[in-house]
């Protein structure tokens, strides 16, 4: 494919990932993913240009139309785009710069400025004008197409496709809190969870150089910070996507999402004591206390008493999510404001629900009759 690699196709590519991912680059992701596409250009990948062509294409038509439009677009195919990233990461070497900039986005406490439409109406890059697409290739990613050619079997379209799913934001959805030590805690994992995320894309690619081997198929330990097929998942594989099915021709594609086994409807779910047991503590402290005002007796232990409760409850949560995050998930004492299952509690440990049941697809879920277990 005879394209020549300017530094004004490299700008406009930019500007459009830039627009799709709402986000902006830093100068660091900008220079490295004008190395990357060089790379790319010298190994002369037809697909690679592809993408990056047609990316200009549809920009330059997305330039042309009203603000609405196209926030409706990018709303509509920026988890496609970033599915046929992640797809072609082993293999594509600005794929991996372009998903290492939107992780880095999407995990990092710093937030880059959005960018709610295209700031520029007439140019998509130095030189190159809105009036003059690049090319007339094909589009894969034209308004209201799918990224998937013909008969392509996408993983993200599967119903054994897991997406990424950080233990942070598991923990924040079931003790959501303003509360500082809380929310420090959670920072705390934000922090380790970006690590992890540069360890998990090595094993990706050292995996990927091994080939499609089935010991080089599945990752080591189920990851976190990237999306893996639960093909296997019941026994304890994770499968690396993007290996296994690397041509997208997967024999054991099944189009769908997967049926949503949630711990909120599970048997073997014991809930937490910890929140009852502090609003009965508050409840009698607030009696007493109300008593002591009606005889007009001294009620300041009281209130020191409450007061030290409600500052010790924010510490004793993000105490428990720190361990239960340093554990693994399996707690070596009973949780207090976490629910553990009593399925895969053994040995003395207690088994976090919701770090036991990442994506609601536990092969041990069991549907409750009636109330909801609150344990023994």
């Amino acid at each position: 494919m005879a394209i020549k690699l300017t530094e004004a196709l490299v700008d406009a590519f930019q500007r459009f990932v830039e627009w799709i991912l709402d986000m902006q680059f830093t100068p660091q992701q900008s220079a490295d993913l004008c190395n990357s596409m060089i790379q790319e250009w010298n190994k002369d990948e037809r697909q690679s240009k592809e993408l990056v062509i047609d990316s200009l294409n549809i920009y330059d038509g997305i330039l042309k139309s009203v603000p609405s439009s196209q926030g409706s677009y990018r709303q509509q195919n920026q988890s496609r785009f970033i599915a046929r990233l992640r797809q072609d990461l082993p293999h594509n070497e600005f794929a991996r710069s372009i998903i290492d900039a939107y992780d880095t986005h999407s995990f990092s406490t710093a937030n880059a400025n959005p960018k709610g439409t295209i700031a520029s109406a007439g140019t998509i890059g130095s030189g190159i004008t809105a009036s003059a697409p690049l090319a007339a290739t094909p589009s894969i990613l034209a308004p209201g197409n799918s990224l998937m050619a013909a008969g392509e079997r996408l993983c993200e379209k599967c119903k054994n496709y897991r997406d990424i799913m950080p233990v942070s934001t598991l923990l924040a959805k079931v003790l959501p809190t303003n509360d500082a030590p809380v929310g420090n805690a959670l920072t705390k994992i934000r922090e380790i969870e970006f690590e992890a995320s540069s360890h998990e894309l090595n094993e990706l690619y050292i995996k990927d150089k091994i080939g499609r081997k089935e010991s080089s198929v599945q990752w080591d330990l189920m990851p976190i910070m990237h999306p893996y097929c639960g093909l296997s998942e019941a026994q304890g594989m994770y499968l690396i996507f993007s290996i296994k099915n690397s041509s997208h021709d997967c024999k054991d594609f099944k189009e769908g999402s997967p049926v949503k086994k949630s711990c909120d409807t599970c048997s073997y779910r014991s809930t937490a004591k910890g929140p009852a047991n502090d609003q009965l503590v508050e409840s009698k402290l607030t009696e007493r206390i109300l008593a002591g005002v009606t005889t007009k007796s001294d009620t300041s232990a009281l209130q020191g008493m409450l007061s030290k409760l409600h500052d010790t409850i924010p510490t004793n949560k993000a105490t428990e999510i720190s361990r239960a995050y340093s554990e693994g998930g399996l707690m070596t004492s009973e949780p207090k404001y976490l629910d553990h299952c009593r399925k895969y509690s053994v040995g003395g440990k207690f088994a976090v629900c919701v770090l036991q049941n990442h994506h609601q697809t536990c092969a041990g879920h069991s549907d409750y009759i009636g109330s909801i277990s609150q344990g023994k």
